[in-house]
Parts: C-alpha cells; structure tokens; sequence
C-alpha cells in the first residue's frame, strides 16, 4: 500500500486495489504486481505538505517498506503580458523555486540598468507569483518593435518561461469602440421620445 500520513490505496492478496478518496490529487493504479501512485498536482516543499510517502509490502514472511520525497523541478505554469501607455508588464505564475525577470525588446537586453525596471513577488502554498514591469516613456510604448519578458531559472541558469508582450492598442480605435455604445444610446433615446408624442398626440384626439 501507499500512504502519506494516511493511506491513500492499497491491493489485497487477491490483487484488488481499493483507494481511499482523500483527495483527488492522485490515483493509484495496479498492473502486473507493481501499484502505482499517481499525483496530478504536487506542491512545493515549502508548502508543509511535504510529508514522505510511505510504500509497505505485507506478506506471510513479514512487513517490508520504503520512504520517498517527491521533488519538483524548476517550473512556469503560466504567464501573462500585456502592454499599456505606461510601458510593458508580465506576470509569472505557479513559479519554482524562483526566478529572475529578463527584458527584451528585439534582440536588445533591457534589463542591463537602461530601462527601469521593476518586481514585485509573492508566495501561496509554496508556489511563487513574479510581477515584472518596465517604466518606459510614450514615445518608446509606441514603438513598432516588441517588447519580450522570459524567466531564467537560477537552478539551472536557464529560460524556463517566455512571453512575447502584445502591442498596444492605438487610442483613435480606442476612442472608436467607446463612442459606439453612445451613439446607439442616442438613437435609442430619440426613438422613445418619438414613442412618446405619438401616444400624446392620439391622447389628445
């Protein structure tokens, strides 16, 4: 049987496996007299679930066991970026065990002190959020060439996770959009004026 603290499944002598629905984290599986444990979302160490599993054999010859640790490696589950009239902005989620926040903007490195360059980070259940942002003028935002941010692992001082920063919407299409609801609003007014005097007029006949 596997277990963590608790039980999490186990096979009979007539090989059955039996699971104990704890969590929907894992299953287990049983082939050709090895069961497999199976995690569908581990978490860091960090996270205090970090709990050695416990592997056990009983037999008529007694109890045989073993221990192991699971270990993450360096990992990005998601990024996010987009571009606004203050500059470019990315956000690294789901982040193991940290990283540091490289900018580019074509083939030029940005992150050499020309630019300024901001990070903000935090931490839930082990996993870590990175928040990168460049203060940049209007004059550069508008610029034709993109602006890209990639997280390097300091494990293995290697891109983990990159992001090409979509380009700014120009304001004139902007202001195009905005202005649409409104004059619908307009005519819509219009019409229940109309409305109005129609059903005055035949009132007053």
């Amino acid at each position: 049987d596997w277990s963590q603290d608790v039980q999490l499944c186990s096979v009979n002598e007539k090989g059955d496996l039996s699971t104990n629905n704890v969590s929907t984290d894992f299953h287990c599986k049983y082939q050709e007299g090895q069961l497999t444990l199976v995690l569908h979302r581990a978490l860091p160490l960090k996270s205090g679930n970090s709990s050695r599993y416990a592997c056990k054999l009983r037999s008529n010859q007694g109890t045989l066991h073993g221990y192991t640790t699971v270990q993450l490696q360096e990992c990005c589950g998601r990024v996010e970026s987009s571009l606004s009239s203050r500059g470019p902005n990315c956000t690294f989620s789901n982040v193991y065990p940290d990283g540091d926040v490289h900018w580019f903007q074509g083939s030029q490195n940005l992150s050499d002190g020309s630019v300024s360059q901001s990070t903000a980070k935090s931490v839930d259940n082990g996993w870590l959020t990175i928040y990168s942002w460049l203060t940049i003028s209007g004059q550069e935002t508008r610029s034709d060439v993109p602006y890209n941010c990639s997280l390097k692992s300091p494990m293995s001082d290697k891109y983990i996770a990159s992001s090409l920063v979509p380009k700014l919407i120009p304001i004139k299409g902007k202001s195009q959009e905005q202005s649409t609801p409104s004059r619908a609003a307009s005519q819509k007014t219009r019409t229940t004026v109309l409305f109005v005097l129609v059903s005055s007029l035949f009132a007053w006949k």
